[in-house]
């Protein structure tokens, strides 16, 4: 990678790090979609240093479902289910309607649900070790 490219990615992380750290309480809906737009915004820049078209198709699908409020609502709901359980509990216990969701999320994304599924379980396990890692730093009270 080009130096300069490497500033150019250094400086779209220090633009946006401010809205991506910490990381927003999942339950809240207006604060996971805010933190969402920030995350998609730092991503378009990444991407755009890439020279790679999947990558920027990707973000593009990302983005399409956090703007949109009905799949929003959908992909909301996906993702605080998978914050507290593992995929294959969410897929077995969840009611038809999530995966009702998760069809329409693909339908209008034009994506696989699966590969749906997929971008959103890695998102999570991010979450999930920054989250960790969180807790771990915090001090002992003595």
């Amino acid at each position: 990678m080009k130096f300069s490219k490497i500033v150019a990615l250094v400086w779209a992380t220090l633009q946006y790090i401010d809205n991506i750290l910490p990381l927003p309480n999942f339950s809240d809906v207006v604060a996971v979609r805010a933190w969402l737009l920030a995350a998609v915004g730092l991503a378009e820049k990444v991407v755009g240093l890439t020279g790679i078209t999947l990558d920027n198709d990707l973000v593009e699908a990302i983005k399409r479902v956090v703007v949109n409020d009905d799949t929003f609502a959908a992909f909301h709901k996906l993702i605080d289910n998978l914050l507290h359980n593992d995929v294959k509990t969410v897929l077995s216990t969840s009611p038809s309607s999530l995966r009702a969701e998760l069809n329409t999320l693909a339908e209008k994304t034009k994506l696989n649900p699966l590969l749906i599924l997929g971008i959103v379980e890695a998102a999570v396990a991010v979450i999930k070790l920054f989250r960790d890692l969180r807790t771990k730093a915090a001090p002992v009270a003595a």
